[in-house]
């Protein structure tokens, strides 16, 4: 199974979804657009081809797909402008090659040439000056519904979806009729009806598969094992889980139709807290003597095959507090960490710590990095739940907390989080501080004029115009984030994951409309580490020891170092750098993040939630677009070069070692992102060999969540296999590497990724 999910072989067929979904939809022109939705995902759980694996225990499969961390197809992007991530229904289309398009595809793509889009309409409610602001790369906004959210297995696994059904049903029915608001409840419960029976027909067509191919098995133990599959298909998720198999079986079910939501490839999505809602269906049978420990890791491993996809947000949490406080740490988790270490499949997936975690399951944890595991990342629950606490989230719910798509923190099945609602370049704001407003790159007036930095006597009035910056350029994202909310809650609803989000069905309130018990908007901060080296710089440099003029520098960072080399090394070796524990540095950066914090303090956003920021830098932002648009910086970065990956220190400059660039991050006040953290920590393969290494990594961890740190993940290689895997891909195709929140296959990025993991790595080792 393993081996035919790494050459693509299983799955479903790309494309497929697009065309039943486009039939629907040419079906239902005039209906109201929840029902359309509903109605186009019924289509395609009813009509989609069903297969199951010669293996397979788990009845169901993913889309396959060969690209990392995909984007769009330019021919797609030139013939069908429209399809651009605009409709759900294409985010797989817009990623095939339409040279083998069936004529079905390209016809669904016709149907949608020339209608209004939703990624149109936001775009044409956005002020002339945010969209300025995004095209000159200081951030770049969604603030839509996109895939990142979490629902609530739980209740499927208590209920089924017949209880939803009913629920529903029972809801819609003491609507008063008189009201006019009733009118669009009555809308939601409705599409809440089409979509449970939808679930509940989907599991029934695999049932009668898997009972059409036991009648034509030969194989006695293979027959009993799909006579069972059909049973439980039968079951599950029409009704509440009975066991553990069932309970697994109702779970991923439940992920596929919630995938296929967010389109032919689904979303960034999540499958929660897994060994917390699944323990007490294992304890269960096991002491019923139903199942072994051994039968459930292998459905475990079932699972983790299922899941498996080139660019993998699929995210899994274990371990952590309880909502009554106590550790939920329990057999199953160790399971999970069993399954992850034998099967050679990036699988993103994170262990929850806290002061009363068992020393032994911190050790487990390393172990499996150690294995070369690299998608394994640590949480701190100390640092999470007290800041998930001060945004309004109940303490139960805040202990409850996990992770959506890579590093996003949601609080499961109750949450509409809007995560990665815009990228904020935090390093163009100095660019623009450093020269009066204006892009260094393109001469273009983008932020308000904070002074001629020629004139700037002080270094406090360099913090003054980088705080005029970040705020006006704050209330612009935030203006932009809020206009997606508004239009996507006029014309575009989410009636699947509303369903399975608390709240929405309480109040019959379609998430994007503010159904969900808790409305959060998580925008991301990037370029902490070039801000606060930059600013380090200036302070020193220019400041203190005035071993370069104001004027000399700002020259130089406009014309890229041109001529000036002796100043960038001047620049890179004379001044303090973040990651090397020292105060001066690293208060700046505190500064830096906690300037972006409270301003985001000042906004609701449209459903009346807080913003939660994270902290957080991936490869399209930071290394492909915000570093290519940011001019040359203080620290000594050259215009174009990429951007420091979330918290962690620029690559080259942490000369310390791991335990000072940990400190320095530490230093960093997480109580205000609430939102999520991505700290990747790269470490030499001999730095933690042997028994002795893992114990040594374990208190390192350990160290750095008692001095304060939110979250840590660890890329354990060198540069010489690296370099050898470029060299050879087929015989390194299993090399894992943390990329900035999620992992992938080192041989599957592109080689400008390849050399920007490399360059981290090797600066990275002691």
């Amino acid at each position: 199974m393993m081996e035919r999910a790494l050459n693509l072989e299983d799955g479903k067929a790309l494309g497929e979804r697009p065309v039943l979904a486009t039939e629907s939809y040419r079906e239902t022109e005039g209906y109201p657009m929840i029902i359309r939705q509903a109605k186009a995902l019924e289509n395609v759980l009813m009509r989609e081809g069903v297969s199951i694996g010669e293996d397979d225990l788990l009845a169901g499969s993913l889309v396959r797909q060969k690209t990392a961390h995909p984007g769009i197809s330019e021919e797609v992007k030139r013939r069908y402008p429209e399809a651009q991530l605009n409709f759900v229904e294409f985010t797989g289309a817009g990623r095939f090659d339409l040279s083998r398009a069936s004529p079905g595809l390209r016809e669904a793509l016709e149907y949608w040439r020339g209608r209004p889009t939703l990624h149109e309409m936001v775009r044409r409610a956005r002020s002339p000056e945010d969209l300025a602001a995004q095209n000159g790369g200081v951030y770049s906004a969604g603030g839509l519904v996109d895939g990142h959210t979490l629902p609530d297995f739980e209740r499927v696994l208590r209920e089924g979806f017949r209880g939803l059904r009913a629920e529903a049903e029972r809801r819609m029915g003491n609507l008063d009729p008189t009201d006019p608001e009733s009118v669009r409840r009555r809308r939601f419960y409705e599409a809440a009806r089409i979509l449970c029976d939808a679930a509940v027909k989907y599991a029934q067509r695999y049932a009668h598969l898997a009972k059409e191919m036991a009648q034509r098995e030969q194989n006695p133990e293979r027959r009993e094992e799909l006579l069972r599959m059909a049973e439980i298909c039968s079951w599950v998720p029409a009704n509440p889980a009975r066991s553990f198999r069932e309970a697994l079986q109702s779970v991923w079910f439940t992920h596929l139709i919630h995938m296929s939501s967010f389109g032919d490839v689904g979303g960034p999505a999540s499958l929660g807290r897994l060994d917390q809602y699944l323990y007490p269906y294992y304890r269960r049978d096991l002491e019923q003597g139903k199942i072994t420990r051994e039968e459930a890791l292998e459905l475990i491993e079932h699972l983790w095959v299922k899941l498996y996809r080139q660019i993998d947000f699929q995210h899994v949490m274990i371990g952590g507090v309880r909502p009554d406080g106590k550790d939920g740490t329990n057999e199953l988790s160790y399971i999970c960490l069993e399954a992850t270490e034998k099967l050679p499949l990036h699988r993103d997936i994170a262990a929850r710590i806290h002061r009363n975690t068992p020393q032994e399951f911190l050790l487990r944890c390393c172990e499996v990095i150690k294995s070369g595991s690299s998608m394994l990342a640590l949480w701190n629950d100390e640092v999470m739940v007290p800041a998930l606490v001060e945004k309004g989230v109940s303490l139960e719910d805040a202990r409850d907390y996990a992770v959506v798509g890579c590093v996003e923190v949601c609080i499961p099945g109750r949450s509409d989080p809007r995560t990665m609602a815009h990228n904020f370049n935090i390093t163009k704001c100095l660019e623009l501080a450093l020269n009066n407003g204006r892009c260094m790159l393109t001469g273009e007036q983008l932020g308000p004029e904070t002074g001629e930095p020629e004139n700037f006597a002080t270094f406090d009035q360099v913090m003054e115009a980088l705080r005029a910056q970040i705020s006006y350029f704050v209330r612009l994202a935030v203006g932009a984030n809020i206009a997606a909310e508004v239009v996507q809650a006029e014309v575009f609803p989410t009636p699947l994951i509303s369903l399975l989000t608390e709240g929405c069905l309480e109040t019959g309130l379609d998430m994007t409309a503010g159904g969900a018990r808790y409305n959060f908007t998580s925008p991301c901060l990037t370029g902490v580490a070039n801000v606060a080296d930059s600013l380090a710089a200036l302070k020193k440099l220019v400041f203190e020891d005035k071993a370069v003029s104001m004027q000399e520098l700002v020259e130089a960072l406009r014309s890229n170092f041109d001529g000036r080399e002796r100043l960038r090394q001047v620049l890179i070796t004379r001044a303090p750098k973040f990651g090397n524990d020292e105060d001066c540095v690293d208060d700046l950066a505190r500064e830096a993040v906690l300037c972006y914090c409270r301003e985001l303090e000042k906004y609701r956003n449209a459903r009346q939630g807080p913003f939660n920021p994270l902290i957080f830098g991936t490869t399209s932002a930071n290394v492909k677009r915000f570093g290519k648009v940011t001019a040359a910086t203080p620290d000594g970065r050259r215009a174009g070069e990429a951007l420091a990956m979330s918290v962690a220190p620029s690559p080259g400059v942490a000369l310390r070692g791991p335990t000072a660039a940990l400190k320095s991050i530490a230093k960093v006040d997480y109580s205000k992102t609430p939102g999520g953290v991505s700290c990747i920590i790269d470490l030499h393969p001999t730095a933690v060999s042997g028994a002795r290494g893992t114990e040594v990594l374990a208190s390192l961890v350990r160290t750095f969540f008692d001095l304060g740190g939110c979250q840590i993940s660890f890329n354990i290689v060198d540069e010489k296999t690296l370099r050898e895997a470029q060299r050879e891909p087929e015989r390194y195709r299993h090399l894992v590497v943390r990329v900035f929140g999620y992992s992938d296959y080192f041989v599957n990025l592109d080689r400008e990724l390849q050399e920007y993991v490399i360059t981290r790595t090797c600066a990275g080792n002691p």
